[in-house]
Protein backbone atom coordinates (compact mmCIF):
# COMPACT_ATOMS: atom_id res chain seq x y z
CA UNK A 1 0.00 0.00 0.00
CA UNK A 2 1.63 3.59 -1.23
CA UNK A 3 1.52 6.60 -0.07
CA UNK A 4 1.53 9.43 3.06
CA UNK A 5 -1.44 7.62 4.27
CA UNK A 6 -0.79 3.97 4.23
CA UNK A 7 -1.18 2.73 7.69
CA UNK A 8 -0.94 -0.70 6.94
CA UNK A 9 1.69 -3.59 8.34
CA UNK A 10 3.56 -6.63 6.69
CA UNK A 11 4.79 -9.15 8.69
CA UNK A 12 6.95 -11.79 6.73
CA UNK A 13 6.65 -15.87 8.04
CA UNK A 14 9.16 -18.28 7.27
CA UNK A 15 5.63 -20.46 8.02
CA UNK A 16 7.46 -24.44 7.51
CA UNK A 17 9.47 -26.26 5.04
CA UNK A 18 6.48 -25.94 2.59
CA UNK A 19 6.02 -22.36 1.98
CA UNK A 20 6.94 -18.75 3.58
CA UNK A 21 4.12 -16.08 3.88
CA UNK A 22 3.78 -12.33 4.44
CA UNK A 23 0.57 -11.59 6.20
CA UNK A 24 -1.01 -7.73 5.75
CA UNK A 25 -3.14 -5.83 7.92
CA UNK A 26 -4.77 -2.54 7.64
CA UNK A 27 -5.12 -2.34 4.23
CA UNK A 28 -8.04 -1.10 2.15
CA UNK A 29 -9.11 -4.36 1.30
CA UNK A 30 -8.88 -5.58 5.07
CA UNK A 31 -6.06 -7.64 6.09
CA UNK A 32 -4.57 -10.31 3.67
CA UNK A 33 -2.13 -13.46 3.12
CA UNK A 34 -0.01 -14.37 0.41
CA UNK A 35 1.85 -18.03 0.87
CA UNK A 36 4.82 -18.47 -1.81
CA UNK A 37 4.04 -22.30 -1.62
CA UNK A 38 6.66 -25.10 -2.66
CA UNK A 39 7.74 -25.42 -6.01
CA UNK A 40 6.50 -28.68 -7.72
CA UNK A 41 9.91 -28.31 -10.24
CA UNK A 42 13.07 -26.08 -10.46
CA UNK A 43 14.27 -27.06 -7.10
CA UNK A 44 17.61 -28.75 -6.03
CA UNK A 45 17.39 -31.59 -3.59
CA UNK A 46 18.73 -30.33 -0.29
CA UNK A 47 19.39 -31.57 3.36
CA UNK A 48 15.67 -30.15 4.99
CA UNK A 49 16.98 -31.56 8.38
CA UNK A 50 18.26 -27.68 9.07
CA UNK A 51 15.63 -24.48 9.14
CA UNK A 52 18.76 -22.55 9.78
CA UNK A 53 20.98 -23.97 6.71
CA UNK A 54 17.96 -23.64 4.56
CA UNK A 55 17.79 -19.83 5.36
CA UNK A 56 21.58 -19.31 4.56
CA UNK A 57 22.81 -21.81 2.37
CA UNK A 58 21.58 -20.00 -1.08
CA UNK A 59 24.36 -21.58 -2.92
CA UNK A 60 23.41 -25.19 -2.43
CA UNK A 61 20.05 -24.42 -2.29
CA UNK A 62 18.76 -22.67 -5.03
CA UNK A 63 14.56 -23.03 -3.85
CA UNK A 64 15.93 -21.04 -0.82
CA UNK A 65 13.80 -18.01 0.75
CA UNK A 66 15.06 -14.84 1.64
CA UNK A 67 13.15 -11.63 2.68
CA UNK A 68 12.86 -8.13 3.24
CA UNK A 69 10.49 -6.04 5.42
CA UNK A 70 10.75 -2.40 5.16
CA UNK A 71 8.86 1.11 5.73
CA UNK A 72 8.37 3.63 2.19
CA UNK A 73 6.61 6.67 2.92
CA UNK A 74 7.41 8.39 0.05
CA UNK A 75 4.64 8.46 -2.27
CA UNK A 76 5.85 10.52 -5.27
CA UNK A 77 8.66 7.91 -5.80
CA UNK A 78 7.96 4.70 -3.94
CA UNK A 79 9.41 2.33 -6.46
CA UNK A 80 12.67 4.48 -6.37
CA UNK A 81 12.79 4.63 -2.86
CA UNK A 82 12.20 0.72 -2.79
CA UNK A 83 14.59 0.07 -5.23
CA UNK A 84 17.25 1.87 -3.32
CA UNK A 85 16.26 0.69 0.26
CA UNK A 86 16.39 -3.04 -1.01
CA UNK A 87 20.35 -2.58 -2.93
CA UNK A 88 21.00 -0.99 0.12
CA UNK A 89 20.32 -3.70 2.33
CA UNK A 90 22.12 -5.89 0.60
CA UNK A 91 25.67 -7.55 1.14
CA UNK A 92 26.31 -6.75 -2.54
CA UNK A 93 29.67 -8.90 -4.02
CA UNK A 94 31.37 -6.68 -6.83
CA UNK A 95 31.93 -7.91 -10.29
CA UNK A 96 34.99 -5.97 -11.07
CA UNK A 97 35.46 -7.66 -14.44
CA UNK A 98 32.76 -9.93 -16.72
CA UNK A 99 35.45 -12.84 -16.25
CA UNK A 100 36.23 -12.06 -12.24
CA UNK A 101 34.64 -15.57 -10.36
CA UNK A 102 31.95 -14.10 -8.86
CA UNK A 103 30.63 -13.19 -11.60
CA UNK A 104 29.90 -17.05 -12.77
CA UNK A 105 27.71 -18.91 -11.95
CA UNK A 106 28.03 -22.53 -9.54
CA UNK A 107 27.11 -25.75 -10.37
CA UNK A 108 22.96 -24.86 -9.73
CA UNK A 109 23.17 -22.06 -12.20
CA UNK A 110 23.10 -19.38 -9.26
CA UNK A 111 25.63 -16.97 -9.80
CA UNK A 112 28.40 -17.04 -7.64
CA UNK A 113 27.76 -12.83 -7.56
CA UNK A 114 24.31 -13.51 -6.12
CA UNK A 115 22.75 -11.03 -4.01
CA UNK A 116 20.39 -12.19 -1.33
CA UNK A 117 18.06 -10.19 0.85
CA UNK A 118 19.07 -10.18 4.35
CA UNK A 119 16.43 -11.98 5.91
CA UNK A 120 15.34 -8.72 7.94
CA UNK A 121 12.32 -7.04 8.72
CA UNK A 122 12.16 -3.14 10.08
CA UNK A 123 9.64 -2.17 12.35
CA UNK A 124 5.85 -1.28 11.26
CA UNK A 125 6.83 -2.34 7.47
CA UNK A 126 4.38 -1.66 4.89
CA UNK A 127 6.07 -3.15 2.36
CA UNK A 128 7.39 -7.00 1.88
CA UNK A 129 10.06 -8.22 -0.65
CA UNK A 130 10.23 -12.08 -0.89
CA UNK A 131 12.76 -13.85 -2.85
CA UNK A 132 13.66 -16.90 -4.16
CA UNK A 133 15.84 -18.61 -6.99
CA UNK A 134 14.75 -21.18 -9.15
CA UNK A 135 16.20 -22.88 -12.27
CA UNK A 136 14.28 -23.27 -15.11
CA UNK A 137 12.31 -24.76 -15.82
CA UNK A 138 10.14 -23.96 -12.61
CA UNK A 139 6.23 -23.96 -10.90
CA UNK A 140 5.40 -22.94 -7.94
CA UNK A 141 1.63 -21.27 -6.87
CA UNK A 142 1.29 -17.90 -5.03
CA UNK A 143 -1.78 -17.71 -3.05
CA UNK A 144 -3.76 -15.10 -1.94
CA UNK A 145 -6.29 -14.98 1.31
CA UNK A 146 -8.63 -12.59 2.17
CA UNK A 147 -11.20 -11.42 4.72
CA UNK A 148 -12.35 -8.54 1.79
CA UNK A 149 -14.99 -10.74 -0.74
CA UNK A 150 -14.41 -11.20 -4.10
CA UNK A 151 -16.57 -7.93 -4.95
CA UNK A 152 -14.47 -5.84 -3.25
CA UNK A 153 -11.20 -6.68 -4.55
CA UNK A 154 -12.66 -6.86 -8.40
CA UNK A 155 -13.94 -3.06 -7.30
CA UNK A 156 -10.28 -1.77 -6.18
CA UNK A 157 -8.70 -3.62 -9.28
CA UNK A 158 -11.04 -2.06 -12.06
CA UNK A 159 -11.40 1.36 -9.84
CA UNK A 160 -7.30 1.69 -10.52
CA UNK A 161 -8.03 0.19 -14.12
CA UNK A 162 -10.08 3.21 -14.90
CA UNK A 163 -7.80 5.80 -13.28
CA UNK A 164 -4.83 4.76 -14.97
CA UNK A 165 -7.15 5.06 -18.20
CA UNK A 166 -8.64 8.15 -17.54
CA UNK A 167 -5.09 9.98 -16.64
CA UNK A 168 -3.98 8.20 -20.06
CA UNK A 169 -6.48 9.56 -22.21
CA UNK A 170 -5.68 13.17 -20.89
CA UNK A 171 -2.28 13.10 -21.24
CA UNK A 172 -1.89 11.90 -24.80
CA UNK A 173 -5.65 12.81 -26.10
CA UNK A 174 -5.75 9.79 -28.50
CA UNK A 175 -9.42 10.46 -28.77
CA UNK A 176 -8.48 9.68 -33.14
CA UNK A 177 -7.59 6.20 -32.36
CA UNK A 178 -9.25 3.22 -32.20
CA UNK A 179 -9.71 0.68 -28.93
CA UNK A 180 -7.25 -1.38 -30.10
CA UNK A 181 -4.51 1.15 -30.97
CA UNK A 182 -5.13 2.95 -27.85
CA UNK A 183 -4.55 -0.44 -25.83
CA UNK A 184 -1.84 -1.13 -27.49
CA UNK A 185 -0.47 2.24 -26.37
CA UNK A 186 -1.42 1.74 -23.26
CA UNK A 187 0.88 -1.84 -22.87
CA UNK A 188 3.71 0.55 -24.52
CA UNK A 189 3.76 2.71 -21.71
CA UNK A 190 3.16 0.58 -19.44
CA UNK A 191 6.14 -2.08 -20.22
CA UNK A 192 8.28 1.21 -20.68
CA UNK A 193 7.81 2.61 -17.01
CA UNK A 194 7.48 -1.77 -15.77
CA UNK A 195 11.09 -1.16 -17.57
CA UNK A 196 12.67 1.10 -15.32
CA UNK A 197 15.25 -0.26 -12.79
CA UNK A 198 17.59 0.95 -10.31
CA UNK A 199 21.70 0.10 -10.92
CA UNK A 200 24.61 0.47 -8.64
CA UNK A 201 28.00 -0.73 -9.04
CA UNK A 202 31.31 -0.18 -11.05
CA UNK A 203 31.99 -0.21 -15.18
CA UNK A 204 34.46 -2.05 -16.76
CA UNK A 205 36.36 0.48 -19.01
CA UNK A 206 38.76 0.20 -21.54
CA UNK A 207 41.51 2.71 -20.72
CA UNK A 208 43.03 2.15 -24.22
CA UNK A 209 41.45 2.87 -27.42
CA UNK A 210 38.75 1.07 -29.70
CA UNK A 211 41.52 -0.58 -32.31
CA UNK A 212 42.12 -3.94 -31.74
CA UNK A 213 45.19 -5.18 -29.20
CA UNK A 214 45.06 -1.92 -27.00
CA UNK A 215 43.31 -3.20 -24.33
CA UNK A 216 43.83 -1.73 -20.85
CA UNK A 217 41.32 -2.85 -18.87
CA UNK A 218 40.43 -1.17 -15.45
CA UNK A 219 36.81 -0.91 -12.93
CA UNK A 220 35.24 2.42 -12.78
CA UNK A 221 34.30 3.81 -9.40
CA UNK A 222 30.93 2.64 -8.14
CA UNK A 223 27.79 4.08 -9.00
CA UNK A 224 24.31 4.17 -9.17
CA UNK A 225 21.93 4.42 -12.24
CA UNK A 226 17.92 5.05 -12.69
CA UNK A 227 17.14 4.09 -15.71
CA UNK A 228 14.43 2.38 -18.30
CA UNK A 229 15.79 -0.17 -20.49
CA UNK A 230 14.58 -1.14 -23.99
CA UNK A 231 13.85 -5.04 -22.52
CA UNK A 232 13.64 -6.22 -18.83
CA UNK A 233 13.91 -9.77 -20.72
CA UNK A 234 16.65 -9.42 -22.36
CA UNK A 235 18.82 -5.93 -22.11
CA UNK A 236 17.64 -5.23 -18.01
CA UNK A 237 20.45 -2.51 -17.72
CA UNK A 238 21.04 0.89 -19.36
CA UNK A 239 21.67 1.88 -22.75
CA UNK A 240 22.48 5.69 -23.56
CA UNK A 241 21.44 5.75 -26.67
CA UNK A 242 17.72 4.55 -25.96
CA UNK A 243 17.01 6.76 -22.81
CA UNK A 244 16.94 9.44 -24.75
CA UNK A 245 13.93 8.55 -26.97
CA UNK A 246 12.20 6.58 -23.88
CA UNK A 247 12.40 9.64 -21.76
CA UNK A 248 10.54 11.87 -24.82
CA UNK A 249 7.35 9.39 -23.74
CA UNK A 250 8.29 9.03 -19.99
CA UNK A 251 8.31 13.02 -19.53
CA UNK A 252 4.95 13.26 -20.57
CA UNK A 253 3.20 10.85 -17.99
CA UNK A 254 5.44 11.84 -15.08
CA UNK A 255 7.89 14.72 -15.63
CA UNK A 256 9.69 14.31 -12.32
CA UNK A 257 10.36 10.99 -12.79
CA UNK A 258 12.09 11.72 -16.19
CA UNK A 259 14.00 14.66 -14.65
CA UNK A 260 15.44 12.23 -11.98
CA UNK A 261 16.18 9.48 -14.62
CA UNK A 262 17.97 12.33 -16.44
CA UNK A 263 19.94 13.45 -13.48
CA UNK A 264 20.79 9.83 -12.90
CA UNK A 265 22.25 9.53 -16.21
CA UNK A 266 24.57 12.71 -16.16
CA UNK A 267 25.43 12.02 -13.11
CA UNK A 268 27.87 9.16 -14.37
CA UNK A 269 29.32 11.23 -16.99
CA UNK A 270 33.10 11.42 -16.44
CA UNK A 271 35.14 14.28 -15.78
CA UNK A 272 35.78 14.36 -19.70
CA UNK A 273 32.73 14.93 -20.47
CA UNK A 274 31.95 11.41 -21.45
CA UNK A 275 29.25 9.07 -20.81
CA UNK A 276 29.52 5.29 -20.80
CA UNK A 277 27.06 4.06 -23.47
CA UNK A 278 26.03 0.62 -22.25
CA UNK A 279 26.15 0.65 -18.36
CA UNK A 280 25.65 -2.82 -16.99
CA UNK A 281 26.09 -2.19 -13.04
CA UNK A 282 25.97 -4.35 -10.56
CA UNK A 283 26.56 -8.23 -10.11
CA UNK A 284 22.73 -8.88 -11.06
CA UNK A 285 23.06 -7.13 -14.33
CA UNK A 286 26.14 -8.75 -14.68
CA UNK A 287 24.35 -12.34 -14.58
CA UNK A 288 21.90 -11.25 -16.96
CA UNK A 289 24.42 -10.02 -19.71
CA UNK A 290 24.89 -12.68 -22.76
CA UNK A 291 28.28 -14.50 -22.21
CA UNK A 292 28.81 -15.12 -25.93
CA UNK A 293 28.50 -11.41 -26.18
CA UNK A 294 30.21 -10.63 -22.88
CA UNK A 295 32.99 -8.02 -24.52
CA UNK A 296 30.50 -5.71 -25.31
CA UNK A 297 30.13 -5.00 -21.52
CA UNK A 298 33.63 -3.26 -21.43
CA UNK A 299 32.98 0.46 -22.28
CA UNK A 300 35.94 2.60 -24.05
CA UNK A 301 35.84 6.34 -24.20
CA UNK A 302 36.78 6.52 -27.22
CA UNK A 303 33.10 5.21 -27.95
CA UNK A 304 30.29 7.09 -27.93
CA UNK A 305 26.66 7.38 -28.25
CA UNK A 306 24.45 10.15 -30.08
CA UNK A 307 23.75 13.17 -27.39
CA UNK A 308 20.52 11.73 -27.20
CA UNK A 309 20.11 12.97 -23.83
CA UNK A 310 19.68 16.73 -24.80
CA UNK A 311 16.28 16.12 -26.64
CA UNK A 312 13.80 15.44 -23.39
CA UNK A 313 15.80 17.91 -21.54
CA UNK A 314 15.01 20.72 -24.36
CA UNK A 315 11.33 18.90 -24.47
CA UNK A 316 11.23 19.67 -20.26
CA UNK A 317 12.46 22.95 -20.84
CA UNK A 318 10.47 23.78 -23.21
CA UNK A 319 7.64 22.95 -20.94
CA UNK A 320 8.21 24.93 -17.84
CA UNK A 321 6.87 28.11 -17.44
CA UNK A 322 8.87 30.93 -18.80
CA UNK A 323 10.04 33.32 -16.40
CA UNK A 324 12.24 36.52 -17.00
CA UNK A 325 14.50 38.87 -14.82
CA UNK A 326 14.52 42.25 -14.05
CA UNK A 327 16.70 42.64 -17.68
CA UNK A 328 14.37 41.18 -19.76
CA UNK A 329 16.83 37.32 -19.37
CA UNK A 330 14.83 34.40 -18.83
CA UNK A 331 15.56 32.22 -15.85
CA UNK A 332 16.38 29.01 -15.90
CA UNK A 333 15.42 26.56 -13.37
CA UNK A 334 18.14 24.51 -11.30
CA UNK A 335 17.27 21.36 -13.23
CA UNK A 336 17.98 23.32 -16.94
CA UNK A 337 20.80 24.97 -15.56
CA UNK A 338 22.25 21.93 -13.99
CA UNK A 339 21.64 20.05 -16.95
CA UNK A 340 23.32 22.59 -19.34
CA UNK A 341 26.95 22.58 -17.21
CA UNK A 342 26.90 18.54 -17.85
CA UNK A 343 25.52 18.57 -21.61
CA UNK A 344 27.78 21.40 -23.11
CA UNK A 345 30.61 19.43 -21.54
CA UNK A 346 29.74 15.98 -22.64
CA UNK A 347 28.71 17.31 -26.15
CA UNK A 348 32.30 19.10 -26.88
CA UNK A 349 33.33 16.26 -25.53
CA UNK A 350 31.52 14.14 -28.63
CA UNK A 351 32.95 16.68 -30.75
CA UNK A 352 36.64 16.24 -29.31
CA UNK A 353 36.62 12.66 -29.13
CA UNK A 354 35.11 11.87 -32.87
CA UNK A 355 37.22 14.45 -34.68
CA UNK A 356 37.94 13.17 -38.05
CA UNK A 357 40.88 13.97 -40.43
CA UNK A 358 39.61 17.21 -41.60
CA UNK A 359 38.52 20.01 -39.34
CA UNK A 360 35.14 20.38 -38.80
CA UNK A 361 34.04 16.41 -39.98
CA UNK A 362 33.51 13.56 -37.54
CA UNK A 363 33.48 9.84 -37.92
CA UNK A 364 32.23 7.03 -35.28
CA UNK A 365 34.93 5.02 -33.59
CA UNK A 366 34.77 1.63 -32.23
CA UNK A 367 33.53 0.43 -35.75
CA UNK A 368 34.17 -3.66 -36.01
CA UNK A 369 33.37 -6.22 -39.20
CA UNK A 370 31.66 -9.19 -37.14
CA UNK A 371 31.10 -12.32 -39.79
CA UNK A 372 31.70 -10.17 -43.22
CA UNK A 373 29.26 -7.64 -41.40
CA UNK A 374 30.37 -4.16 -40.46
CA UNK A 375 28.88 -2.59 -37.74
CA UNK A 376 28.92 0.81 -36.33
CA UNK A 377 27.64 0.36 -32.51
CA UNK A 378 27.92 3.36 -31.15
CA UNK A 379 25.84 5.32 -33.92
CA UNK A 380 22.43 3.54 -33.07
CA UNK A 381 22.32 2.33 -36.64
CA UNK A 382 24.18 -0.96 -35.68
CA UNK A 383 24.67 -2.37 -39.53
CA UNK A 384 23.71 0.56 -41.69
CA UNK A 385 25.61 0.49 -44.77
CA UNK A 386 28.76 2.48 -44.53
CA UNK A 387 32.65 2.29 -46.12
CA UNK A 388 33.44 -1.07 -46.57
CA UNK A 389 36.97 -0.54 -45.44
CA UNK A 390 37.33 1.04 -41.96
CA UNK A 391 39.23 4.16 -41.85
CA UNK A 392 40.42 7.43 -40.19
CA UNK A 393 39.81 8.94 -43.39
CA UNK A 394 35.87 8.67 -42.95
CA UNK A 395 33.50 11.17 -42.09
CA UNK A 396 30.03 10.02 -40.67
CA UNK A 397 27.18 12.31 -42.08
CA UNK A 398 24.68 11.50 -39.25
CA UNK A 399 27.17 12.02 -36.18
CA UNK A 400 28.42 15.79 -37.81
CA UNK A 401 24.52 16.41 -37.94
CA UNK A 402 24.12 15.44 -34.47
CA UNK A 403 27.07 17.63 -32.82
CA UNK A 404 25.40 20.29 -35.00
CA UNK A 405 22.41 20.11 -33.57
CA UNK A 406 23.23 19.39 -30.22
CA UNK A 407 25.21 22.37 -30.03
CA UNK A 408 23.12 24.51 -31.05
CA UNK A 409 20.42 23.35 -28.80
CA UNK A 410 22.99 23.29 -25.65
CA UNK A 411 23.14 26.79 -25.88
CA UNK A 412 19.11 27.31 -25.76
CA UNK A 413 19.39 25.78 -22.94
CA UNK A 414 21.92 28.05 -21.60
CA UNK A 415 21.29 30.40 -18.62
CA UNK A 416 21.66 34.23 -18.70
CA UNK A 417 25.18 34.13 -16.68
CA UNK A 418 26.26 31.86 -19.37
CA UNK A 419 25.40 34.13 -22.87
CA UNK A 420 29.16 34.34 -23.98
CA UNK A 421 29.72 30.43 -23.70
CA UNK A 422 26.52 29.97 -25.50
CA UNK A 423 27.54 32.49 -28.35
CA UNK A 424 30.40 30.18 -28.61
CA UNK A 425 28.56 27.21 -28.91
CA UNK A 426 26.21 28.54 -31.46
CA UNK A 427 29.36 29.75 -33.57
CA UNK A 428 31.02 26.13 -33.59
CA UNK A 429 27.54 24.58 -34.17
CA UNK A 430 27.82 26.52 -37.84
CA UNK A 431 30.66 25.88 -38.79
CA UNK A 432 30.26 22.62 -38.69
CA UNK A 433 26.65 23.10 -40.67
CA UNK A 434 28.91 24.91 -43.50
CA UNK A 435 31.49 22.40 -43.70
CA UNK A 436 28.60 19.21 -43.51
CA UNK A 437 27.10 21.03 -46.52
CA UNK A 438 30.55 21.04 -48.16
CA UNK A 439 32.42 18.03 -47.30
CA UNK A 440 29.49 15.46 -47.45
CA UNK A 441 27.98 16.33 -51.11
CA UNK A 442 27.00 12.82 -53.07
CA UNK A 443 28.19 11.70 -56.26
CA UNK A 444 26.55 12.49 -59.85
CA UNK A 445 23.73 15.04 -59.81
CA UNK A 446 22.28 13.63 -56.94
CA UNK A 447 21.37 16.37 -53.95
CA UNK A 448 21.58 14.21 -51.30
CA UNK A 449 24.39 14.19 -49.13
CA UNK A 450 26.47 11.20 -48.06
CA UNK A 451 28.95 9.63 -45.67
CA UNK A 452 32.25 9.58 -47.26
CA UNK A 453 35.29 7.30 -46.89
CA UNK A 454 38.85 6.64 -47.90
CA UNK A 455 38.04 6.25 -51.57
CA UNK A 456 35.01 9.02 -52.08
CA UNK A 457 31.72 9.76 -51.30
CA UNK A 458 29.69 6.23 -49.67
CA UNK A 459 25.94 6.84 -50.86
CA UNK A 460 22.94 4.71 -49.37
CA UNK A 461 19.78 6.30 -49.23
CA UNK A 462 18.21 5.83 -45.78
CA UNK A 463 18.33 6.91 -42.08
CA UNK A 464 21.46 8.69 -42.95
CA UNK A 465 20.04 10.53 -45.76
CA UNK A 466 17.36 12.21 -44.20
CA UNK A 467 19.06 13.55 -40.77
CA UNK A 468 20.13 17.07 -42.24
CA UNK A 469 16.10 17.20 -42.37
CA UNK A 470 15.39 15.30 -39.10
CA UNK A 471 17.39 17.62 -37.39
CA UNK A 472 16.87 20.74 -38.72
CA UNK A 473 20.08 21.43 -40.09
CA UNK A 474 18.50 22.14 -43.90
CA UNK A 475 16.53 25.64 -44.25
CA UNK A 476 13.10 25.30 -46.35
CA UNK A 477 14.76 27.10 -49.13
CA UNK A 478 17.27 24.19 -49.50
CA UNK A 479 17.47 22.64 -52.68
CA UNK A 480 18.68 19.68 -51.28
CA UNK A 481 15.03 19.65 -49.19
CA UNK A 482 12.77 18.70 -52.06
CA UNK A 483 15.25 15.74 -52.75
CA UNK A 484 14.64 14.28 -50.03
CA UNK A 485 10.95 14.27 -49.56
CA UNK A 486 10.81 12.90 -53.24
CA UNK A 487 13.07 9.69 -51.04
CA UNK A 488 10.24 9.64 -48.48
CA UNK A 489 7.53 9.61 -51.29
CA UNK A 490 8.95 7.15 -53.26
CA UNK A 491 8.18 3.41 -51.61
CA UNK A 492 10.72 2.07 -54.53
CA UNK A 493 13.59 3.59 -53.10
CA UNK A 494 13.32 4.30 -49.32
CA UNK A 495 10.62 2.00 -48.17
Amino acid sequence: QKGEESTGKVEVEIESEEYAAFVASKSKIGPFRVEFREPSSGAVNRDRSSRQSRLQDVKNDPSVFHFLGQEIMIPSRFEVSLQHSILSSMSEVTCKKPTDSQCRRNEHGIPNGFIPLPDLEAPNSNVAIVQRYLRTPFQFDVVFESSADDDAISDAVEAHRRSFESRFRHVFNLEEFSASQIEFAEITLSNLLGGFGYFHGPLTINSGDARPGRDQLTSSSEASLLSATPSRESFPRGFLWDEGFHQMLVQKWDPQLSREALKSWLGTMEPSGWIPREQTRGADAITRFPEHIQHYMIQSPDVVNPPTLVMPVRALMLSEPVQVDGKGSIIRSGFISDAYEKLSKHVMFLARSQAGKVENTFYWRGREETDGIIHTLASGLDDYPRAKNISEAEMHLDLACWIAWSLKTVASLAPARKAREADRLRAAADQIKSTLFQEHRGTGSSELLCDQGATGSVCHEGYVTLFPMILGLEDSSSPRLGSILRLIRDEDRLW
